[in-house]
């Protein structure tokens, strides 16, 4: 080959060399180029997660995957239309904007089954009710003559056994079992504990703390001091079986079952709670100020290890909750709610107007409501306070708005989303506010108590007739 020629090949294999290798430099830091623009952009993608995994994604009407976890890539700056489908399914969809340089996370889709089936668990008619064990079993009272007190249900034997009172005639020297009914009961979380309220013909009432494994070891409680009509408010420790809490003329109490006495506790007391082994308490202050306080102690004596917490411009307290990082939550009588910060060490007011409150399971969010709105409030560490979420953090939230009445609200069993119950339906919605927030329809035309319930992995729906005061079930989810 002439010397010319061999300059040319080199000069154009250089340039050639050049070119992919700019283009490969500008490939892998992002860009690409833009048929519609005529330009070369930076790109971001779209990483998708749901339940169930086998589902159809679409993007823009594409069908894109029939499975995820998928990362759709190569995605121009611009808004995109992302459906998610299953036959037998409800549609999740949502229009999301896509910025250069960034991943865009949608991963908390969730499709639930579109005609689900109610199914009769207790057919008689139920007082009380509570689902425990991961949804696995549920303790009920009822006041039929043929069979009366506390019963548990084995969801998966459909297996019924008589709990309380058993073969037993006489409560005491002085009570028929046969005479009594069951109005009131108070359930632990996980089960292991009810507490009784036994009313008599005469008027009088009277607690029984019943083991759901040990019924035989069933007390009744015959101080004066705690019984139905002299308690504010009462409390089973989760931890101690044989300590039960309560309030009596404005003195928070502790009752040992085991010793059969009374120790005061602290004095000007509003209300209180416990979780995890603390104690908070909301104290009736001078000046028309409630003071809340923590502590520690096993027995909880109000010595040196007593924390206040913050105080609070509010002549009385109706609730508190918390978590088991140290935040604390508080409703006050003018139905204000309060936050306390545990790593601030800050109190703020997060809203107004409210009725009830409660944490998620795992302490992170806060759901607050009304009779007509609903709230939520996302406790995040400062350091990821500023990453990118479907939804804002440290600050409050309105999930949804109805001219009907709620009658409960909650988180149901991912945190992701949270149940909205009226006196004839129940809905879920979702948290993520990007675009619209995605529902589902649990419940229509279903007379409705608030007292709902899901199992451990959100699969089946536990929920109370009020009519028929038969507890039911709907599985409106599968993997």
């Amino acid at each position: 080959m002439v010397s010319w020629k061999r300059r040319i090949f080199l000069i154009v294999a250089l340039i050639t060399f050049c070119t992919v290798s700019i283009t490969l430099v500008f490939y892998a830091m992002g860009y690409r180029y833009s048929i519609d623009n005529n330009e070369v952009r930076f790109v971001g993608l779209i990483d998708v997660e749901t339940l169930p995994k086998s589902v159809r994604v679409y993007l823009n009407d594409t069908l894109i995957t029939r499975s995820t976890p998928k990362q759709i890539k190569d995605l121009f700056p611009r808004i995109y239309t992302v459906r998610v489908e299953k036959d037998g399914h409800n549609t999740w969809q949502k229009n999301v904007f896509v910025e250069s340089k960034k991943v865009t996370w949608i991963k908390n889709v969730r499709l639930f089954l579109s005609n689900p089936t109610i199914e009769t668990l207790v057919p008689v008619k139920s007082e009380s009710y509570t689902v425990f064990d991961d949804g696995k079993k549920i303790l009920y009272t009822k006041n039929n003559e043929d069979s009366k007190g506390l019963f548990l249900y084995d969801v998966k034997d459909k297996k019924i056994t008589h709990i309380f009172p058993g073969e037993k005639e006489f409560l005491s020297d002085k009570i028929l079992i046969d005479e009594v009914t069951y109005t009131n009961t108070l359930y632990s979380n996980d089960g292991k504990l009810s507490l009784l309220t036994l009313s008599e013909s005469s008027g009088n009432e009277h607690y029984v703390l019943v083991p759901t494994d040990k019924p035989e070891s069933s007390k009744l409680i015959t101080n004066d001091a705690l019984s139905p009509t002299s308690t504010s408010h009462i409390t089973l420790d989760p931890k101690n079986t044989n300590h039960i809490y309560f309030i009596s003329e404005n003195t928070l109490f502790l009752y040992d079952l085991e010793k059969e006495e009374i120790t005061k506790i602290n004095e000007n007391s509003a209300t209180f709670t416990i979780h995890e082994g603390t104690l908070y308490v909301a104290e009736k202050s001078k000046e028309g100020k409630t003071t809340i306080t923590r502590t520690q102690d096993s027995m909880f004596t109000f010595g040196e290890s007593v924390e206040t917490l913050t105080t609070l411009s509010a002549e009385t307290v109706s609730s508190i909750v918390a978590n088991g990082n140290g935040d604390m939550a508080v409703l006050d009588s003018k139905k204000n709610v309060y936050l306390y910060n545990a790593e601030t060490k800050e109190t703020k007011h997060i809203g107004s107007h409210i009725n009830n409150l409660l944490f998620s399971k795992s302490g992170k969010k806060l759901l607050f409501y009304n009779d007509q709105e609903v709230y939520f409030y996302e406790i995040s560490e400062k350091e990821l306070e500023q990453l990118k979420q479907p939804y804002s953090t440290n600050t409050t939230n309105l999930i949804t708005r109805y001219s009907k009445q709620i009658t409960g609200a909650g988180f149901y069993a991912d945190e992701e989303w949270v149940y909205v119950a009226f006196n004839d339906s129940l809905k879920l919605i979702e948290l993520d506010e990007r675009d619209k927030r995605n529902t589902y329809q649990a419940l229509t035309d279903f007379p409705l108590d608030p007292s709902i319930f899901f199992d451990k992995e959100g699969e089946t729906l536990f929920m109370l007739n009020k009519d028929t005061k038969q507890i039911q079930s709907e599985v409106i989810f599968e993997k």
